[in-house]
C-alpha cells in the first residue's frame, strides 16, 4: 500500500510531529494486516519521464488552495505510475477487511473506492499516467460552475475526478459501503463496532 506525503511549507514542530506520527501509525495498520508499505513524495513523482510538462501544466491549474498542496494532490498520482502502480490510500485510512493479496480493482483501471474522493484509489502504471495528464487537461475554462469556489476559478483533484467520473473516464467502486468508510460508520459513540454500517460478509464458500 502506499500513500503521499509532501511537508506543507513553514509547519510548526507541533505540525511535523503530528504528521510524523500519523505516518507511523498508518505504516502499522497496514503493515499489522499483511501489507508492505511505501511513502512517496514528489522524488517518485520526478524520476517520470514526464515529470516536467505535467507538472508545469498541473501549476497552471487556478486554485483557492495553496499552490503547492493542490498541486501535491495530483502528482501523487505520477508518483504511482512511477513506481508501477498498485493500491493508494490517504495517509489517514487504514484496513478494516481489505486483503493484502487484493489486486488493483477492475483489472488495473483507474478505480476509486469513495465516490469522487481518492482516499483509496488501484491501478495500473499507465491508468495512473492516463488520469495525470487527464487533470493536466481538464476543462475548467468550458465548465466554470463546475471548476469554482465562492465565485473563484478552482481545480482540485475531487472536483477534477468529480468531472471524470460524470463523463465516464473513471471507474468507482460501485458498492460505496464496501469501501472506504468514515470512522463514524464503523464505531459508535462508545467505542463499539456497528456492524450493520460497514459491508456484510461475504457469502460462505459452495459445499459448506
Amino acid at each position: 500500500m502506499h500513500t503521499y506525503f509532501v511537508a506543507s511549507r513553514g509547519e510548526s514542530s507541533t505540525e511535523q510531529d503530528g504528521n510524523a506520527g500519523l505516518l507511523s501509525r498508518w505504516r502499522s495498520a497496514w503493515e499489522s494486516s499483511g501489507w508492505r508499505t511505501r511513502v512517496l513524495t514528489e522524488e517518485e513523482a520526478s524520476t517520470h519521464p514526464n515529470y516536467q510538462e505535467l507538472r508545469s501544466a498541473l501549476y497552471a491549474l487556478p486554485t483557492t488552495n495553496p499552490k503547492e498542496y493542490e498541486v501535491a494532490c495530483f502528482l501523487r498520482h505520477l508518483a504511482m505510475s512511477a513506481v508501477g502502480g498498485g493500491w493508494m490510500a490517504d495517509y489517514d485510512v487504514v484496513p478494516l477487511a481489505l486483503p493484502a493479496c487484493a489486486a488493483p480493482s477492475f483489472e488495473g483501471k483507474y478505480t476509486t473506492h469513495e465516490g469522487f474522493v481518492p482516499a483509496l484509489v488501484s491501478g495500473s502504471s499507465d491508468e495512473y499516467l492516463r488520469v495525470t495528464r487527464l487533470f493536466a487537461a481538464i476543462p475548467w475554462r468550458e465548465n466554470p460552475r463546475v471548476f469554482s469556489f465562492e465565485a473563484k476559478p478552482h481545480v482540485s483533484d475531487m472536483l477534477a475526478l468529480q468531472y471524470l467520473m460524470q463523463q465516464g473516464q473513471i471507474t468507482t467502486y460501485p458498492l460505496l459501503r464496501c469501501g472506504v468508510v468514515e470512522a463514524s460508520d464503523v464505531f459508535g459513540g462508545g467505542g463499539e463496532v456497528n456492524c450493520k454500517n460497514v459491508c456484510p460478509p461475504p457469502p460462505a464458500p459452495a459445499g459448506g
